[in-house]
Order: C-alpha cells, then sequence, then structure tokens
C-alpha cells in the first residue's frame, strides 16, 4: 500500500525517467543520477495513484494529481501489499520565479503543516532544516505517520526534502513501516543520498 502522507494541489510535470540496467536512474527533464536499491521495483505515476490510499482528509482527486506530478518512484515490494511499503517519491512541482527566491525551508515547512493538518496521527521527529541534497540547496524534516485502512492501523516513518531546481522544486519523500528492521529505510535513505544533479 502506497500511504503516503502529501498529495499535492500541483500541476502535472514530464516524466522523463530512464533506469539503466547498473540500477542507475538518470532523469533529462532535472538532470540528475540517482542510484535505486537492486530488486526494488520501479513505479510509474499510473501506478503511484492506482494504490496509494487516502490519509486522513485527502481526496482521491488529490493523490491523483499528486500520482501526476511523479518524476521518480520505486519501492520495495510489488504492489498491491496490504501494508506499507518501503517507498521513494519524487515530485516535480512548477512554481516559476518563487522556487529561487523562497528558502526550501519554508517549503518544507508549509508540507509540514498540510499533513499535520490530514486528520492521522502525525508527529515531527525532526523539525525542518537547512541541508543539500547532490551539491543543490535543500531542506529536510522527519516524521511518523499513523493511519487507519480499513480495520487496520498503519504505521510508517517518512523523510522529506525540498530541492529548488531551476523554476521548480523537487519534493522527495521516503516512507517505511516504522519498527520493521527489515523495511529497507536504510537504503532509502542512501538513494537520496545518491542523488547527483549536473550543473
Amino acid at each position: 500500500m502506497l500511504a503516503y502522507a502529501f498529495r499535492f494541489a500541483i500541476l502535472a510535470v514530464l516524466l522523463a525517467v530512464s533506469p539503466a540496467q547498473s540500477e542507475v536512474i538518470k532523469n533529462a527533464a532535472y538532470r540528475f543520477t540517482l542510484n535505486k536499491p537492486d530488486g526494488w521495483q520501479g513505479l510509474s505515476a499510473q501506478q503511484v495513484g492506482q494504490h496509494s490510499v487516502a490519509v486522513g482528509s485527502e481526496s482521491q482527486a488529490t493523490i491523483q494529481q499528486g500520482a501526476r506530478a511523479i518524476v521518480v518512484a520505486f519501492a520495495k515490494y510489488k504492489e498491491p501489499i496490504d501494508e506499507v511499503n518501503s517507498t521513494f517519491f519524487m515530485f516535480g512541482v512548477k512554481v516559476g520565479p518563487a522556487a529561487q527566491s523562497v528558502p526550501p525551508t519554508r517549503f518544507v515547512d508549509v508540507l509540514m503543516q498540510k499533513a499535520a493538518g490530514a486528520g492521522a496521527s502525525f508527529s515531527i521527529v525532526s523539525p525542518t532544516k537547512a541541508t543539500t541534497v547532490g551539491g543543490l540547496p535543500a531542506a529536510h524534516a522527519r516524521f511518523n505517520l499513523d493511519s487507519t485502512v480499513g480495520q487496520r492501523l498503519h504505521k510508517s516513518e517518512s523523510d522529506m526534502w525540498v530541492i529548488p531546481r531551476g523554476d521548480s522544486l523537487l519534493v522527495i519523500q521516503i516512507q517505511a513501516k516504522r519498527g520493521d528492521k527489515a523495511s529497507g529505510i536504510g537504503q532509502l535513505r542512501s538513494a537520496v543520498q545518491s542523488i547527483r544533479f549536473e550543473r
């Protein structure tokens, strides 16, 4: 289950992902590479929209809108599964000049406020701070989310980064089942650390 926390009211962007045999993903639109963990499943925008579950007050329309903005997505397990799937999402959001004039920490704060107001149980583990991803200025926060789907309570841990890139923002969210040593959360964080942007 792709019960990720954020579905953004954003414009669709070009999906331009071309994974190589070496598990290196190259993206032409935003000019970066990243290393996908061996054996993990690539996800299309359609698959993300199909297997995502609304959290709290989210609507299915919002989920579909977010799915259309997927730049890269992959998961540890093949969907569908009846559990929180360890997943990497990168969204591309065209925002114009604000991408360079507004600090990325502000964008993370706004997204965290939206998540906190979504109606699920949300707690901040690591508050918003400035950082870098692939040599570019970025912002990061870490949080836990508890959501009920049907009769089951799903507990996840997530990290989120916002990276300005030209007139767009790249929003990365990783998630995994909280407390599961086999979840692969370390591999997801390593995937983020592997990102390299062309200058």
